[in-house]
């Protein structure tokens, strides 16, 4: 069975070589072949962020938190954010 290319891949042919070169015409195929996802990777680990959250809920201020972690204080926020929306569906929901 022949190789079958994605419908966005265009042939150029090389000038020198003359031989045709199939390239991708999309940069994010090209990635997913190579098995790079992207993006920068985390600046806290799971357990710290696990021991961020239980910091501030003992009554630590996130300004003080941010720095002893050294992260932003948006990143800090955006941490405890997304702690109390993972929360969430585990407590009742008939408080209405």
């Amino acid at each position: 069975m022949p190789h079958r290319l994605p419908f966005a891949a265009r042939i150029r042919t090389g000038r020198r070589s003359k031989r045709a070169v199939i390239r991708p015409a999309s940069a994010s195929w090209r990635r997913g072949v190579r098995g790079r996802v992207g993006g920068r990777p985390p600046k806290l680990h799971n357990h710290q962020i696990q021991d961020f959250i239980q910091q501030h809920a003992d009554g630590a201020r996130v300004p003080v938190l941010a720095k002893r972690f050294k992260v932003s204080q948006a990143t800090a926020y955006r941490l405890l954010n997304l702690s109390h929306l993972e929360r969430a569906p585990s407590q009742s929901s008939g408080s209405r």
